[in-house]
């Protein structure tokens, strides 16, 4: 007589799911300017000269006396004078010098402007900060948050 064993049902592994795509993607200039020319229904040859002719005039304003440069909505780069002075080593090794005396310089900061930034904001949900009284309320009498 044969003995029926047990068998245990076969593990079935989970369907692999696509990984969830990205809102944002990382893109050198070529493609830049093909989805530039895509939106736009434009030749990219158009879209270079523009690109281009933008940062051409992106660098006269940075170079000029007036050392920025102003996209509208989008936001200004401007350059910023950065003092000389002494400055730490951090891949110094023990028993070499720890600090040395950096140049002055011009460095480039860009500060977005108001649309981009409430753009921004929308999209990653970022609220105004508040301020956050004595009693642990905040400024419109909100109790705080605990973090668990």
């Amino acid at each position: 007589m044969a003995t029926a064993t047990k068998q245990e049902p076969a593990k079935q592994e989970p369907a692999k799911q696509e990984p969830e795509k990205k809102t944002y993607t990382h893109r050198n200039y070529t493609e830049a300017l093909e989805e530039i020319s895509n939106r736009n229904n434009v030749p990219v040859s158009v879209c270079r000269k523009v690109v281009e002719g933008l940062m051409e005039m992106a660098t006269d304003g940075l170079l000029s006396d007036r050392e920025h440069f102003n996209l509208g909505r989008f936001g200004t780069f401007e350059l910023r004078h950065i003092q000389a002075g002494r400055v730490r080593n951090p891949r110094a090794k023990e028993g070499e010098q720890q600090y040395y005396m950096a140049p002055e310089r011009k460095k480039v900061r860009f500060r977005p402007g108001r649309t981009l930034e409430d753009q921004i904001k929308s999209h990653y949900n970022i609220g105004e900060s508040v301020p956050i009284t004595d009693d642990g309320t905040g400024a419109n009498g909100e109790e705080e948050a605990e973090e668990e």
